[in-house]
């Protein structure tokens, strides 16, 4: 499954606004009566992107009409990662009730996550940048945790908790060099975790939790046949992106 490309070295999906619409499908019927009956047709929201691109280069354009034009506009799909989403299915799972560092209580007592597989299948995905995260605290100053992914370049960061008993986020920055089963893990013994997070990003950026903020949305298709580039410098274009996710 071809994946909507990264423009330049930093791993840059979108810039902003970047706008995101979730869409839900109900149908309803008015009684004369002044009844209204109504129903659903999907459990879960659909999405609908708009990608924009204010200040672009022509290598980055090129790479970006190379996949427009590759899919024929609206015919082809693809996978999208979406830039505000958490590529770990589910973040849940690793919550156990112990206090966190936002004063909730999801963070969990053990010292392991994973490995966890951050694509559903096989996906043309090699160079793209990853950012894999976590924060920690350890019961006993010194250990170390241990950050990995599998199919990537550097595949392990080993990171060694400070002096604190307060909450530290690590998190490391890979390449995708295969595109075979990439999965992320957090390796450690002594401490508690919270919050692992897998972005499309050169660095952590926001967390955000899953499944509610999943970010692999893999039935995609551009949402029209034309893009409008605009000239604005030399060396520099905008273009805005509208991609739409399907059942």
């Amino acid at each position: 499954m071809a994946v909507f490309p990264q423009l330049g070295a930093n791993g840059m999906i979108t810039q902003r606004p970047y706008t995101k619409t979730a869409s839900h499908r109900t149908t309803f019927k008015d009684q004369p009566t002044g009844r209204r009956h109504s129903w659903y047709w999907r459990d879960d929201p659909l999405y609908r992107f708009e990608v924009n691109y204010s200040a672009i280069t022509l290598p980055e354009l090129d790479t970006l009409m190379s996949f427009f034009n590759d899919r024929k506009g609206r015919l082809g799909e693809f996978t999208f990662i979406d830039p505000s989403g958490n590529m770990i299915p589910s973040t849940t799972a690793y919550e156990t009730g112990t206090a966190d560092p936002f004063g909730g209580t999801r963070a969990m007592t053990g010292s392991v996550i994973g490995p966890v597989q951050v694509l559903p299948d096989t996906h043309e995905i090699q160079g793209y940048v990853l950012s894999g995260s976590v924060w920690a605290k350890s019961s006993s100053p010194g250990n170390t945790i241990d950050l990995a992914f599998s199919a990537c370049d550097p595949s392990i960061v080993q990171v060694k908790i400070p002096n604190t008993t307060g909450w530290v986020r690590y998190h490391m920055t890979t390449t995708v060099i295969s595109s075979y089963q990439i999965l992320f893990s957090v390796g450690g013994s002594g401490t508690a975790l919270f919050g692992p997070m897998v972005a499309a990003t050169k660095g952590p950026g926001e967390y955000f939790s899953s499944p509610a903020h999943y970010a692999v949305h893999s039935k995609c298709r551009f949402d029209t046949d034309d893009l409008d580039v605009r000239y604005t410098a030399p060396n520099q274009y905008g273009i805005v992106v509208p991609i739409v996710e399907y059942l």
